[in-house]
């Protein structure tokens, strides 16, 4: 029971028994006056005074400060894990950007490089086969129409070999290609999953690191943090070396394949010749001295091929490895700035956290001197809301006032009465 409440109650229970007289000589005569209870609902009262709307605002200005000191536990310190990841996001936007463009120009310099080496193979070609030709007509069979009609397939045979030639090591390449790039998606697809298994790790460290954790502990952690780091760039190179030696092995294995081909349809061609004429324009048992060079010639122009489809590949590998440096570079200042910005926060811990304590000690402050006049206001209201009840208890000739219902007691509710006068009141 309140303060205020107890007052009602002993002030209306001195009604109950009234000493009518008394005298030196002869026993008090005693007389009991009835009980008339009456009962008051305070809380429904008090809306009505003409002060409610105030203690309202002091109530929600109380709920509003609650919210700002419970708002202010760890601000700073999360505003600033915030702006790292600001600019962390923003950092990873720039480097995905220069990488794309470092991609952009390793292609046009690579794709230029292999035009160039295809077409230093196709004018060796030609000229090599204008020789092989010239070579051959001086030697031909005796029969004219023989030596023409050989002539004749000997440069077709040396056209179709090299169609199918250039036509194989574009498929190849294609393939080669569509590899290069399933491998690629594979390297990205195991570098998101590797950075994905360490994210969960890599944030409890850098949360612990924000608690207010001893030099020992804080070295300690970030040295984990650190191996990590490190076993994630360790396991991504790995992969990318074993991607880049699995198209090396490929190339070599593909190109082989061509070269088994077009021999294998050359000679092909050459029985048909022979079937033909008579004559076999690669065959050792039946070929000249002219033809021994001829063949010399093509033999010597295959590994020259075969050189330059080397070169290709190897083109093909500095590009990557370009690629991955770059990557490498780009990994590597995101690393520092990560460090230095995780740096950042555990130096800042204790003034931010000191700030965000000056502040909560200000919001408490102020909260206690709302409290403060919350409290003043409120039994001012209730003395207000003494007296009313009073002057209606006497004029109702009610006895006993309750401020709560009380089981099996009947009494007589003011509430409406003592409601009626503040409206008065605020009037």
């Amino acid at each position: 029971m309140s303060k205020t409440a107890a007052r009602f109650m002993i002030a209306s229970l001195m009604y109950v028994f009234i000493c009518s007289g008394c005298g030196v000589d002869s026993e008090p005569a005693i007389r009991v006056e009835p009980i008339r209870p009456g009962i008051v609902n305070v809380n429904e009262s008090l809306k009505f005074h003409k002060d409610w709307d105030t203690l309202s605002n002091l109530d929600r200005k109380l709920l509003d400060i609650e919210k700002r000191i419970s708002e202010a536990q760890g601000a700073s310190f999360n505003e600033l894990g915030e702006e790292h990841a600001k600019k962390m996001s923003e950092a990873h936007k720039k480097a995905q950007a220069e990488l794309e463009a470092e991609l952009k120009k390793v292609e046009s310099a690579l794709d230029a490089q292999k035009r160039q080496i295809q077409l230093n193979f196709e004018q060796d070609l030609k000229k090599a086969q204008s020789e092989v030709q010239k070579m051959r007509q001086s030697s031909a069979p005796a029969s004219k129409s023989a030596a023409v009609l050989t002539n004749d397939m000997i440069i077709l045979r040396d056209r179709q070999v090299s169609a199918k030639r250039l036509a194989l090591q574009k498929q190849t390449k294609e393939k080669i290609d569509r590899e290069r790039n399933r491998l690629d998606d594979e390297l990205a697809a195991y570098e998101s999953q590797i950075s994905k298994e360490n994210q969960a790790q890599r944030l409890n460290i850098q949360l612990k690191l924000q608690l207010n954790v001893g030099e020992e502990d804080k070295k300690a952690l970030q040295d984990e943090l650190a191996a990590i780091n490190e076993e994630e760039y360790r396991l991504k190179d790995a992969k990318r070396v074993e991607i880049a030696s699995k198209i090396d092995e490929m190339a070599k294995k593909e190109f082989a394949a061509v070269e088994e081909e077009v021999e294998a349809y050359k000679k092909q061609l050459d029985s048909d010749i022979k079937k033909q004429v008579g004559y076999n324009p690669s065959g050792s048992g039946s070929a000249s001295e002219v033809e021994a060079k001829a063949k010399s010639i093509e033999a010597a122009l295959l590994e020259k091929q075969k050189n330059l489809e080397l070169q290709m590949t190897e083109a093909g590998n500095r590009a990557n490895r370009q690629l991955n440096e770059k990557r490498e570079q780009i990994e590597k200042r995101l690393k520092e700035l990560d460090n230095s910005l995780t740096e950042e926060m555990a130096q800042s811990k204790d003034s931010l956290i000191r700030a965000d304590m000056e502040r909560i000690a200000q919001l408490q402050s102020e909260y206690q001197s709302v409290q403060t006049e919350r409290a003043n206001l409120y039994r001012t209201m209730l003395d207000d809301l003494e007296e009313i009840i009073l002057d209606i208890s006497k004029k109702e000739n009610v006895n006993a006032v309750f401020l709560s219902f009380i089981v099996n007691v009947s009494s007589v509710d003011l509430t409406d009465k003592v409601v009626e006068a503040l409206k008065k009141e605020e009037n």
